[in-house]
């Protein structure tokens, strides 16, 4: 197994927080720097500390001397510690605040109290949300510009999966829909009976803010306003992240 250790400014900590489910990942603070060490080092996680922006990576020798990753021989010494498993060392070794907020696993929702149907149309409007691989969005999002991320809020579902609302849409596969006013339906269709918007919203039981995702058979979800989060780099990295390693 390689050992690994990755040391990163403290300025620069959010970015570990993708690690808090890697397997027995420690972390120490040493100055303004904050080391972050593993026992196993595999092609996800491999991946992860490789977006580490300006991160030092190193291989663990058994006497711990630290390799640079692509070096042969050993530049610095492991630090002596205290080190504290990571996930129980926010708070504590660096404040809360530096890590962003995960996406909200979207919810199930009760049955409508109306029945609803959804048909064809050829009416064309621009889609404002979209059903995507939460792997896509997350490749997407590593090299997209502050610009196109500002215009985006995501949240999780529990497969993985990722809503995503914002014009334009990310260019990633995925289910496009329209948005009528919280009422989302895929791109190419509407819902019968024909009543308005605010009129579906009542009738659903769907609150301000909240948005209603419909599906080509009518079945619905709700996504309640608190379950989208602004979609920065460092939220969808943590919301995927670990979620993605488990695959």
């Amino acid at each position: 197994m390689t050992r690994w250790a990755v040391r990163i400014a403290r300025s620069e900590v959010a970015q570990a927080a993708p690690l808090w489910n890697a397997d027995g990942v420690e972390v120490c603070v040493d100055g303004d720097a904050v080391w972050l060490r593993g026992p196993r080092l595999n092609g996800a996680l491999d991946g992860l500390l490789r977006r580490l922006g300006g991160a030092d990576r190193f291989v663990v020798e058994g006497a711990g001397g630290l390799v640079p990753a692509g070096g042969v021989v050993p530049t610095t010494v492991m630090p002596a510690g205290p080190w504290q498993v990571l996930c129980r060392a926010v708070g504590v070794v660096f404040p809360l605040a530096s890590f962003p907020t995960a996406a909200a696993r979207l919810r199930t929702s009760p049955e409508a109290r109306v029945t609803i149907g959804l048909e064809r149309t050829a009416t064309y409007r621009e889609p404002a949300a979209l059903l995507a691989c939460g792997s896509d969005f997350l490749g997407y999002v590593d090299g997209a510009s502050q610009v196109r991320l500002r215009r985006w809020t995501f949240a999780v579902d529990e497969t993985g999966r990722v809503i995503v609302r914002g014009t334009p849409l990310p260019p990633i596969p995925g289910e496009q829909f329209v948005d009528f006013d919280g009422i989302l339906v895929p791109a190419g269709w509407q819902w019968t009976p024909a009543v308005d918007a605010l009129t579906l919203r009542r009738a659903l039981g769907i609150e301000d803010g909240d948005a209603a995702l419909f599906s080509p058979d009518g079945s619905w979800r709700r996504i309640a306003s608190e379950d989208l989060v602004a979609a920065t780099r460092s939220a969808v990295r943590l919301s995927l992240s670990p979620m993605l390693m488990t695959d």
